[in-house]
């Protein structure tokens, strides 16, 4: 697998594991999209010759033994990117791993941009899954048939940075929502950095409590608190 880091920190946004959780992250290198508000760029593109490279037997080996040289390992896994399912079968093949050899102690969950159909996997406990609002630029990208398998543990998350995005995600939200079978939709104002928003929340939050669709849902408002408090 192409890996950029692992590393142990907090989940700074919506997941099944907790906001703020202790957590075990995989990041992995590469990714078949170029968001405008992309944050993480230094893992979009693999580079054979520089792109370290780890087999899965390597990285639950690391994971497992618990450690490295500066902190322990939680058990809450999170596996990111770049885009994990441009690796589809080794992260489904690590996620087998890891739940099979560990007597299930762990938890695991998968964030993906939404441009590839989600698979089934019973060895992953949760999906975060980008719907690509218009200025992100990868709208095109984005099918409901990518979303048909996700499900009540599982989070659908729009970035927003104005109404029309805003109008596209709730749009979305009403062909997605299955009733109490539905996934969880978190709502993250887009940012261009910490010093200034390109949205203020407070709007973000109006919009929210005027959308039926949004309350009927209990949508929630995500933020990247990893970055507000200044971690990785």
């Amino acid at each position: 697998m192409f890996i950029n880091s692992i590393y142990a920190g907090i989940n700074g946004e919506v997941s099944i594991l907790g906001q703020g959780s202790l957590c075990t992250f995989i990041r992995l290198q590469g990714c078949n999209l170029k968001c405008k508000y992309c944050d993480t760029k230094q893992a979009q593109k693999v580079d054979k010759e520089k792109t370290e490279f780890l087999s899965t037997d390597k990285i639950y080996t690391h994971i497992i033994n618990g450690y490295d040289d500066i902190c322990i390992f939680p058990r809450n896994i999170t596996i990111t990117g770049g885009e994990p399912l441009t690796q589809e079968k080794e992260v489904l093949a690590l996620a087998r791993m890891i739940k099979m050899y560990s007597e299930n102690h762990y938890t695991i969950s998968i964030e993906t941009n939404g441009s590839f159909r989600v698979p089934y996997s019973e060895y992953v406990d949760s999906w975060v899954v980008d719907w690509k609002a218009p200025s992100s630029g990868m709208r095109d990208k984005m099918k409901h048939a990518n979303f048909l398998t996700i499900g009540r543990n599982d989070f659908v998350k729009f970035t927003i940075k104005d109404k029309d995005d805003f109008i596209d995600a709730t749009d979305c939200m009403e062909q997605l929502y299955k009733g109490f079978e539905s996934s969880m939709f978190a709502f993250s104002p887009q940012v261009s950095d910490w010093s200034g928003n390109d949205i203020d929340k407070k709007i973000l939050i109006d919009w929210m409590l005027h959308s039926k669709i949004c309350v009927e849902t209990k949508a929630i408002l995500n933020l990247q608190i990893h970055k507000i408090i200044g971690t990785a």
